[in-house]
């Protein structure tokens, strides 16, 4: 930690900005893959509906 003490202001305050920027990145990355799975499994059960009303 020493090294994060040593280092200027304004470097710290980009350090803080990048790490907020991943830490959104992922997050969001994370809720997309969650809404898109639910939405293949959504559409997937309306696809076989149709196909079992079909036959």
């Amino acid at each position: 930690m020493t090294r994060f003490r040593d280092l200027s202001s304004s470097r710290k305050l980009a350090l803080l900005i990048v790490a907020t920027s991943a830490i959104a990145l992922i997050l969001s990355s994370i809720a997309l893959v969650i809404f898109e799975s639910i939405d293949l499994r959504r559409e997937a059960l309306n696809q076989i509906s149709t196909t079992a009303s079909v036959m």
